[in-house]
């Protein structure tokens, strides 16, 4: 993520990306809305404020693959890059995001060169962090890869307990993990025996440090 990092005149890019500047547009979205659609014509990027988007691609049989998540402060339809979609972003929780035509976003890459090393920084980290989706997809186990993304949606901090921000059911765990319903529901029950997670009010999943530290170990 990308928030709080300083340009060379010290704004934040928060202060720039308000979605008041030239350019720029808020845009507000609901728990299961597309807000991108893969093979689409692009000429914007977005950066996500607040909630949750899943970024997914249809293949050729037209099966969904859930190819990466996205929370506070990440960009997302970054296929305005490229003048096309690549992707479906579709919202797992109510929110709102900052849309940035390619023009104003390319004027801030020339103007403003802190943006332009965040931005680039973002980029890079991003790609590592889906490269490292992928290949715990390809050469994982079902169980460590929902314990990831239960971490990654609770935004755990080591030692800490910490709840998921929204409620999420296991069929929508399993579309994220890659998995099946039955199966999340014998890790999930599996997890709650070893005290890695529970459920607070008003029913929301809790995941516990020792959930980032079976992690580490396996």
């Amino acid at each position: 993520m990308v928030t709080n990092k300083k340009s060379n005149g010290g704004n934040d890019l928060t202060e720039l990306l308000t979605g008041r500047g030239s350019g720029q547009s808020r845009v507000q979205f609901t728990a299961g809305q597309t807000i991108c659609r893969q093979g689409d014509d692009a000429d914007a990027v977005f950066y996500l404020e607040c909630g949750w988007i899943k970024i997914s691609i249809m293949t050729p049989s037209g099966k969904e693959a859930v190819i990466g998540l996205r929370g506070n402060g990440d960009f997302f339809g970054l296929g305005g890059l490229i003048g096309r979609r690549w992707s479906d972003a579709t919202a797992f929780t109510d929110g709102s995001a900052v849309r940035i035509t390619m023009a104003a976003l390319t004027r801030m890459l020339r103007q403003t060169p802190g943006f332009a090393r965040a931005f680039t920084s973002y980029l890079t980290l991003q790609l590592l962090r889906d490269q490292e989706s992928l290949v715990d997809h390809l050469t994982t186990s079902a169980e460590k890869r929902l314990a990831r993304t239960l971490v990654r949606l609770a935004e755990i901090k080591e030692g800490d307990a910490t709840r998921v921000k929204f409620h999420i059911n296991q069929a929508m765990l399993a579309d994220m993990v890659g998995t099946t319903r039955p199966r999340v529901n014998f890790f999930i029950n599996k997890f709650k025996r070893l005290g890695f997670i529970d459920h607070d009010w008003p029913g929301r999943i809790r995941v516990h440090g020792g959930l980032r530290e079976f992690l580490s170990r396996t």
